[in-house]
């Protein structure tokens, strides 16, 4: 067959192209899948943000519900203060805000794979939270989009306590020791019929450090 292809060597290289187009489709087929993914992987499937705070790399996501709205409102207030009255406690709460309003928001989420809350924790364990997080709390999302729909999904309707902060801990990470901040916090669904929120937790301590670079992220999150 290919003995055929080349034979006459006037068509020759046009169907040396005809043969290897096919090839060359598929690889660029496959290496946008990959850079999808790859940028899936990092954004937490994030389509793009109505608002940022590029000196912490905290972001909001376009389709924001009004509490995670309000709540970046106020971190960016709180980021945003002269260093002389900077609150370090208050945006470490406010991190903890953000991170819940996002995170336990399915509303707004277009699947498994859009996992929220990412611009709030740790940067080294970003791909491992994000990954933990499709294997648990968000495996099923996309299963209960196609059963419920996304509006009747989980959406926090407020965090109602951060206690904590008061004082300053410490957390070593790789050898190096940050200031650390401890938060209990509490918050409350939106009640949408059909979708039983009951079943889902409404509590969880936080860790939050600073880092190097002045940026606050939650490094543990766990069960009372």
């Amino acid at each position: 067959m290919l003995k055929k292809l080349f034979k006459d060597k006037n068509k020759r290289y046009r169907n040396l192209i005809l043969v290897i187009l096919p090839f060359v489709i598929l690889i660029g087929v496959f290496t946008f899948v990959a850079y999808s993914s790859a940028s899936s992987l990092v954004t937490g499937g994030s389509t793009g943000f109505s608002n940022s705070i590029d000196t912490m790399d905290y972001h909001l996501r376009n389709n924001a519900t009004d509490i995670q709205e309000e709540y970046f409102r106020e971190l960016s207030e709180l980021c945003s203060a002269d260093a002389e009255t900077k609150d370090k406690a208050e945006i470490a709460r406010s991190v903890v805000k953000n991170f819940i309003a996002d995170f336990y928001t399915w509303t707004n989420k277009a699947g498994s794979y859009d996992v929220g809350g990412l611009y709030y924790v740790h940067s080294p364990s970003k791909v491992s939270i994000m990954t933990n997080a499709r294997d648990g709390f968000y495996k099923y999302v996309t299963n209960y989009i196609e059963e419920y729909g996304s509006e009747n999904l989980l959406e926090v309707a407020s965090v109602d306590e951060v206690n904590g902060g008061e004082s300053v801990g410490e957390y070593e990470y790789n050898g190096v020791t940050y200031d650390a901040y401890y938060f209990h916090a509490t918050w409350t669904y939106v009640d949408h019929d059909g979708f039983d929120e009951s079943k889902y937790t409404t509590s969880e301590n936080f860790l939050v450090i600073e880092n190097e670079d002045g940026r606050f992220e939650i490094v543990q999150a766990y069960g009372d």
